[in-house]
């Protein structure tokens, strides 16, 4: 017998079932909540991430904006591994998403920080015109990734939002 068989014991006894679970068939409720409340802690620190992430640059936009453009200048020199984090956190973060949330709510929440977002750059419409004529003029091909998953959220939202399960899930 080895270190998982004398554990075992232990965590029925801890569990909320018990022992007598087992005899009702409910021999993976440990492990499962063991995995839940692996998965609540990452989903935690991520949460604590992105809070103390926009704590750190309001305050250093507000108190150092030069410096804040200047280092948002040596980040963005790096393109392509910059480019590489985004795509791996957003896998990292697609994952617990989409695995906790629904569909609709999911969107519902793609929304608010769209609002959000939109709401932080109104004030720069002028800025952000120009922006735009910018990016058209030197080809819309450069996102062609984000365009791709943008594309397949709304087909995936408009497909749950119209199928015949209109549970959101």
């Amino acid at each position: 017998m080895g270190a998982e068989s004398d554990q075992f014991p232990l965590i029925l006894t801890l569990s909320p079932i018990g022992a007598e679970g087992i005899d009702k068939g409910l021999h993976n409720a440990p492990i499962n909540k063991q995995k839940g409340d692996r998965e609540m802690l990452v989903k935690k620190i991520l949460a604590c991430s992105v809070a103390l992430i926009i704590l750190l640059k309001l305050v250093f936009v507000v108190a150092c904006p030069q410096q804040w453009v200047g280092f948002a200048a040596v980040i963005m020199g790096h393109y392509v591994l910059v480019m590489a984090i985004y795509l791996i956190l957003l896998v990292i973060i697609g994952y617990y998403i989409f695995s906790s949330l629904n569909l609709i709510d999911i969107s519902l929440v793609i929304f608010f920080t769209s609002l959000l977002t939109g709401l932080a750059l109104i004030p720069y419409s002028t800025l952000l015109l120009s922006l735009n004529e910018q990016i058209i003029a030197s080809g819309m091909g450069k996102a062609w990734l984000a365009m791709v998953i943008w594309g397949a959220l709304a087909v995936a939202i408009l497909f749950r939002v119209f199928s015949k399960n209109r549970e959101g899930g």
